[in-house]
């Protein structure tokens, strides 16, 4: 389906190209296993600043010949990328290479992206200062006093102690070849841009690889996070425990999660209009993952469509839920081929985590599940003990105590 040429340097840096023939453009992107599961206490939040600062830098450079510049920073990984036209291919390596072998930390710029963060952290907190965001509380409660509960974009006090020696230090153990994968997608010619990269990245010298501790979830009843907010609506989040990326039981999960999406979109908002908008998502990671139902409702409503979620998620699964939730899953990733964005996370990313998947297997992999297979992971995922709630908003006691009437009853 997708032609693609994987390379690896003697310093161990993995080369991903993806020509595109289609293409007009050429993105750029490397990813690197550096994230907030790697920190701890004394170090929370850095990787999110050392991000900042290193794109930051090369702003001007890249506005000329580049455009739609991204950095990012999650729980298991951090990625820069950036589009541009393919005569400018040669510059763009070039910029990219001396952002993460040459960089050059000033303090003016790391003063300016540590009050940058500071704003940043605050629009996702209340006026007491505790969080209103789903998914640092959703790590906080699945996996709480684990580096996985930690906040990625860290704690506003220790951004403040952070100085460049930290970030030189960060850098030094993280940015390293052997850490990385570079993709490259879109227009352009394979052997040109592979001498390109070679000739910019093989002197880098390889570093060490930092691991990171697997969480163990001991979850046997239901967990619950009540957060006041001053909103005109109720913020809410049903969550499940899941399994890793690498589970051979994640294409089940894909569907389930598709299945999920489709009757409460349906019975929730478009037949009832409860809500503007309600979904189900999933998320995992190297040994873990969770599976969730997110909405945002008037407070005067809550109880009603958790009592109906709860209804929705009891029934059984039937085959004509199954065909369309297969004919969506492999819809979207055969539209997946044809948009390059994607492309770049589907070969950089997958195969930095090391759960790249090949599309054909996929597809493969969705045909051959049956009821009997869904059907047997709602019963070992979607139960009363392994529940998580979260609700933000503005609430009243006997709220609260319905609520959690409400989740008894499940």
């Amino acid at each position: 389906m997708i032609t693609y040429q994987e390379i690896q340097l003697k310093n161990a840096l993995k080369i991903v190209l993806v020509p595109l023939n289609y293409s007009h453009s050429v993105i750029v992107s490397v990813f690197i296993r550096a994230g907030s599961r790697y920190e701890d206490q004394k170090t929370t939040g850095l990787g999110h600043l050392l991000e900042h600062v290193l794109f930051r830098a090369p702003e001007k450079e890249l506005n000329k010949i580049a455009g739609h510049l991204e950095a990012s920073i999650f729980q298991e990984y951090t990625y820069y990328q950036f589009s541009i036209m393919p005569e400018y291919i040669q510059q763009g390596i070039s910029i990219l290479s001396n952002i993460l072998q040459n960089h050059v930390f000033k303090k003016q710029i790391i003063k300016a992206e540590k009050s940058i963060i500071q704003e940043e952290i605050l629009s996702y907190q209340n006026k007491k200062n505790q969080d209103i965001n789903l998914d640092e509380l959703t790590n906080s409660l699945l996996w709480p006093k684990t580096n996985l509960s930690l906040r990625v974009l860290g704690e506003k006090q220790q951004i403040k102690k952070f100085n460049k020696k930290d970030l030189q230090q960060y850098w030094q153990n993280f940015y390293v070849p052997n850490n990385m994968v570079l993709c490259v997608v879109g227009s352009f010619n394979p052997d040109k841009c592979s001498r390109l990269i070679k000739k910019a990245f093989n002197s880098w010298k390889r570093g060490e690889i930092t691991k990171t501790d697997k969480v163990k979830l001991k979850q046997t009843k239901p967990r619950y996070s009540f957060v006041q907010n001053t909103s005109s609506q109720i913020e809410a989040r049903l969550a499940w425990p899941v399994f890793s990326y690498n589970d051979p039981r994640y294409e089940t999960l894909s569907l389930l999660n598709t299945i999920l999406d489709i009757r409460v979109k349906k019975h929730i908002c478009s037949e009832q209009g409860l809500v503007y908008n309600i979904y189900s998502d999933f998320t995992t990671f190297s040994d873990t993952g969770f599976l969730n139902i997110d909405f945002n409702v008037n407070p005067a409503k809550l109880i009603k469509i958790l009592k109906k979620i709860i209804k929705l998620i009891k029934k059984k699964i039937t085959k004509q839920e199954l065909v369309q939730a297969k004919m969506i899953n492999k819809r979207d990733l055969i539209f997946d081929l044809d948009n390059p964005k994607v492309l770049a996370v589907m070969f950089g990313r997958d195969k930095l985590l090391n759960c790249f998947k090949e599309p054909e297997q996929a597809l493969k992999e969705i045909e051959k599940i049956d009821i009997a297979n869904v059907q047997k992971l709602v019963q070992e995922i979607l139960i009363y003990k392994k529940l998580n709630l979260i609700i933000i908003g503005s609430y009243k006691k006997e709220g609260k105590e319905n609520i959690l009437k409400i989740i008894q009853a499940y």
